[in-house]
Formats: structure tokens, sequence, C-alpha cells
């Protein structure tokens, strides 16, 4: 069980962000384990070639080895993000600035319970040598996995960073925390993680915590709070099992010929509850024209909204996942 303590009577500064490092890294697990993360299949499926290719794969290899490791990983990896909108070379640029020392450090006292493999003991023991190579090795599958599908990727986490927003908004810490996973509660100034790998007591003391949402951490929130960095959190994104659904194009002369291709798209897209700025980023339609097509489908009995603070989410209704599961697009 892990306890932060904030201090009484202050209100806590919160930062919400994204972290494109964090996304390159932890797709790595999905790759590593793709019985967990079911839901990223058809990712994974585009993702798998990849890394045979032979420019790829040692920067895979070295990837697997610092990412495989039970879950534990070194905190260096995971700064927090400095806003909504920060850019991979941003990023890039603060873990090939991590003090060597650290490095040393961090990797030697994981070593020391779970022995790493060689490429990863070779980091710890010569980061002036190893660090720039896997800076490259992130950047270079970034490039290759990540970058052709981040428009959607940051559509959807920018869309989980409003709703977090809003909840700071209308309730302050305590309403954004305890709707941010169920493993957490809120007593009096202390928010408790109840969790099974985590014995963290932390004092939060006029220090930002920063927040991210991530779409390969499924279960638990994530927890860096050492002194090296200011404390933060790595969440389960809202939604994120939707993020693929519309990578799969509707079968020529079927669903697209009946509804047009862009409401047979929409409707793949919102298996998931989204918003029609959200779905206006993933399609590249303006907000209206989402707006008109999702309207259609609502009044076909296809779709359905709701209401939530002042966002109207859509998502489809039995009907329109039966349709969907009738041509193929969508899994039972």
């Amino acid at each position: 069980m892990s306890q932060f303590l904030f201090e009484p009577g202050r209100q806590a500064e919160v930062r919400l962000g994204v972290s494109p490092l964090w996304e390159t890294l932890t797709s790595m697990w999905a790759l590593l384990r793709p019985g967990r993360h079911a839901v990223h299949q058809a990712w994974i499926e585009r993702a798998r070639p990849l890394t045979r290719r032979p420019d790829l794969a040692p920067h895979v290899r070295l990837l697997k080895a610092v990412m495989g490791h039970n879950g534990t990983i070194p905190d260096f990896l995971s700064p927090p993000s400095p806003g909504p909108c920060v850019e991979l070379a941003e990023e890039l640029a603060v873990l090939a600035a991590t003090p060597h020392t650290r490095v040393r450090r961090e990797i030697s006292e994981i070593h020391a319970r779970q022995p790493y493999a060689d490429t990863v003991v070779a980091l710890g023991r010569d980061p002036a040598t190893h660090l720039p190579e896997l800076v490259s090795a992130v950047y270079a599958w970034h490039e290759a996995a990540i970058a052709p599908h981040w428009t959607r990727w940051r559509a959807l986490l920018a869309e989980d960073l409003d709703f977090r927003a809003r909840q700071l908004a209308e309730g302050g810490v305590p309403r954004l925390f305890t709707t941010l996973h169920p493993s957490l509660s809120w007593s009096g100034d202390k928010l408790v993680c109840d969790d099974p790998w985590h014995d963290i007591e932390y004092r939060i003391s006029g220090q930002a915590f920063a927040l991210m949402p991530a779409v390969f951490v499924d279960r638990h929130v994530l927890w860096n709070a050492w002194a090296d960095n200011p404390p933060s959190a790595i969440y389960p994104a809202r939604s994120a099992g939707s993020l693929w659904h519309g990578m799969t194009a509707p079968r020529p002369g079927s669903l697209a010929k009946i509804l047009g291709p862009a409401r047979s798209h929409l409707l793949g897209l919102i298996t998931g509850p989204a918003t029609t700025t959200v779905l206006s980023r993933q399609t590249g339609l303006s907000p209206a024209g989402v707006s008109q097509h999702l309207t259609a489908l609502v009044n076909a009995g296809l779709a359905e909204r709701a209401r939530e603070g002042r966002e109207v989410y859509y998502s489809t209704s039995r009907l329109g996942e039966d349709l969907l599961r009738a041509n193929g697009l969508l899994e039972d």
C-alpha cells in the first residue's frame, strides 16, 4: 500500500501531460505479452513485422530487454511530462541528459534483485557509451511503429486529459484521484493506493504532482516518487481498448456502401465512447460534419449519446455492434 501526504489546507498543484516517450517504451509490453494486451491486437499485428526489419531488430532487442524485466523498470525512463503537448524530441533530450551516476545506480539496484540481460547491464556499467544507443532505439521504434498512429493515439490521450481537468475543476484533488483508478482512495489530506507492488510514503510539499495517461498501462497505477524526480503517476487511459477499432477499413461493397464511408468509419470508432472533438481529430472531418453523421447514426438506432457534464459522448448501440460484427468489423 502506498500513501501520498498532501499539506493540510493547501491546494496541491497537479500537472496533466502526455508522454510519447512512455508510450513508445511501453508498447514493448504489448509485443512481449500480447495475450494480456489483446485489445491492442490490431496494432500488434502491424508492429510485429517491423521487429524483424534488419535496421530495427537491434533497437527492439534493447527496448525489450529494458522493458521486459517483470514490470520493474528504472525510474529515469519515465520522467514526468512537462505538459500535454510535449514532443518526443524534448523527452529524448531529457533522457539523454540523465546523470550517468543515476543510470548506474538505478540499474544496479534492480539488477541486484532480478538480474538484467547483458545489454542492460552494459548500459548500467557504461552509460556514456550505451545511453545514446537507448535514445536512438526509442527514436527509431517510435518513427516506425508509433508515429504513423500518433494522431489517433494523442487524440485519445487528450480526451482523457480533458476529462481529468474537468474532474479537478469540479471536485478538486480528491475527486480527481478517486476517479482516476479503482485502487485509489482519499482520506483527509492523504491519497491511498491499494496495490501489492509499492510501499511508498511520500509527502507532497510544494511540488507539482504529474499525471500521465497511458495506453499500455492496463491494470494498475504506476508511481514515480523518488528524490530524483517530482512525484508522478502513470495510469490507464480511458477507452484505450477502442483505440484501434477504426484501423480495419470496411470491406468494399458492404457496410461502407450502405452507410457511406464516413458513417461506417465513425460507427467503428465509437465502440468506445467518444466526443465529436476527438472523432474530428481522429478522422480529419470537421466537428460539424462529425456531428451531422453521428446524428444520422443515432436516428437510425445504430448509435447512442449520453451527456456527462458539459460533454456529449457517442457510442454504438447494440444494433450498431451487431451490424459491425456481421460485417467482420467487431470481434465478440
